[in-house]
């Protein structure tokens, strides 16, 4: 059985290897939103489930939580449908398309390595 660091450090690894596979356009960025499942929030990441052994797990493993952040905060938080990204009211909210999402994922995987 894994421990929990193990574990988070395991979850971190897969859900950063996705990440890559979208950036590179091994993987359709749809389907990364779909097995990418909004990890920050649905893993908890932001300590907000987090009793004090976890948060220190989670301030020791800060600099990988950060990217998944940044994933949520400039991707996942503004991506809209491609057939909404065109759309004046979506543009004026800060919206983005799936391709502009993709790029922007691949822009955080090159400044996170």
């Amino acid at each position: 059985m894994a421990s929990p660091e193990e574990e988070l450090i395991e979850q971190l690894n897969n859900h950063k290897i996705l990440a890559l596979d979208c950036a590179d356009g091994k993987l359709d960025f749809w389907q990364f939103v779909k097995l990418y499942d909004n990890f920050y929030h649905s893993y908890a990441l932001d300590g907000h489930e987090a009793n004090g052994v976890n948060h220190k797990l989670l301030q020791k493993h800060s600099r990988e939580i950060e990217f998944h952040k940044a994933i949520y905060d400039q991707v996942l938080s503004i991506v809209c449908s491609d057939s909404d990204a065109n759309n004046l009211a979506y543009i004026k909210a800060g919206r983005i398309s799936s391709t502009e999402a993709q790029k922007i994922v691949k822009q955080l995987c090159e400044s996170s390595t």
